[in-house]
C-alpha cells in the first residue's frame, strides 16, 4: 500500500499538469483517470488504517491485548500524559501491560493492535 506522502505529492503533480494553459481537452481525460486511480489508493489507505474507539462507545473484548490512549494518570514514581500503552480490559476493569498495578489512570480510547511485518502481531 501506498503511503499519504506519496498519494499527496501525485496529487499536487497532477494538478500542477492539470492547469497548465496549454493542455488540451483530451489531455484532461487522461488526467481525471489518473485522479481516480490515485483516490482509489486514497480511500484504500483510509479503510485500512486502525481506528481509535471510543470507551464511551465500545470496549474491546476481553482479554485482548490492544493500544490504549491514557491522556494522564499516575503509579507511584510514573506519570502517564497523552501516551499509548499496551492494555487489556475486563469486567474488573483496565490493565495495562508494563504497569499491571496502575490504577489511577485515565484510559479515552482503544484500537486494535496494528499487524507487525508480514501479518505478525
Amino acid at each position: 500500500m501506498r503511503t499519504m506522502l506519496e498519494i499527496g505529492k501525485d496529487l499536487l503533480n497532477l494538478f500542477g499538469e492539470t492547469n497548465k494553459p496549454d493542455v488540451k481537452d483530451g489531455a484532461r481525460k487522461e488526467y481525471v483517470d489518473r485522479f481516480a486511480d490515485i483516490m482509489k489508493d486514497f480511500f484504500q489507505y483510509v479503510a485500512e488504517r486502525p481506528a481509535w474507539h471510543s470507551v464511551e462507545d465500545e470496549l474491546p473484548p476481553d482479554t485482548d491485548s490492544v493500544l490504549v490512549w491514557v491522556p494522564d494518570g499516575k503509579w507511584k514514581n510514573v506519570t502517564f500524559k497523552d501516551c499509548v500503552l499496551f492494555g487489556s480490559y475486563d469486567p474488573d476493569g483496565w490493565m495495562l501491560e508494563d504497569y499491571p498495578e496502575a490504577e489511577e489512570l485515565t484510559i479515552t480510547h482503544w484500537m486494535d493492535r496494528p499487524e507487525g511485518p508480514e501479518g505478525k502481531r
